[in-house]
């Protein structure tokens, strides 16, 4: 599977130099669509995060990385057998990295239309306590974004002031501390654009300019 994922030519041309010893591609899209795509958490991604946290303990190694929460803009559209509830604009999007491994995986995703920062905060804690209770230890990453910057405040973590606090007490272990971590990427997107759009000025009031700063 995770050959033909890469690349189905490279995957026909293996499975033709071994005699057809390999499954079909049409059997590997069945495996696929085994996966439950539902909107909420994927079973299946914590059942494989098991699995890698008994092989690292069994190492004597822990396992650990960055929860990543994030809304990505979908088209709306009505189904058949929908309810009275207001269309989604964005998915709300939350994925694992782990630290010690080139390993990412989704964790869940919702379909939303407004979602407030002490429901997002909420969402979090629940997140990180469901991959506390696994094995997982996580710091807590996301963009610079309004809802998100609230969403820190909502957890206790004070971001955008003169003396920041970086972390906030774990949902599962208050003995423990969950570290933020702005995402570097989307923090250096959205300065670029603040410089490119905005006319902005100094604490002396002079004009900071995108031509300024070419």
């Amino acid at each position: 599977m995770t050959l033909h994922f890469y690349s189905p030519a490279a995957y026909r041309f293996v499975r033709n130099k071994f005699c057809l010893a390999l499954p079909s591609p049409r059997t590997l899209s069945g495996w696929y669509s085994s996966v439950n795509a539902e909107p909420g958490y994927i079973g299946e991604s914590f059942e494989v995060l098991c699995a890698i946290v008994v092989v690292e303990s069994e190492k004597g190694e822990s396992v650990s990385g960055c929860l990543i929460i994030d809304d990505m803009s979908i088209k709306s559209h009505l189904s058949a057998d929908s309810d009275n509830l207001p269309l989604a604009k964005e998915a709300c999007v939350l994925m694992l990295v782990l630290m010690k491994k080139h390993f990412k995986i989704p964790l869940s995703y919702f379909l939303i239309s407004f979602f407030p920062s002490s429901e997002r905060a909420a969402l979090e804690r629940a997140s990180l306590c469901k991959l506390y209770d696994i094995g997982v230890v996580c710091a807590s990453t996301f963009d610079g974004t309004y809802s998100t910057v609230s969403m820190g405040e909502q957890l206790v973590a004070k971001l955008l002031v003169e003396d920041p606090v970086t972390h906030f007490n774990h949902p599962r272990d208050s003995s423990k501390k969950t570290c933020v971590v702005l995402d570097a990427c989307h923090m250096v997107k959205l300065i670029r654009n603040c410089l490119g759009e905005k006319v902005l000025q100094n604490k002396n009031g002079s004009i900071i300019d995108w031509n300024f700063v070419e």
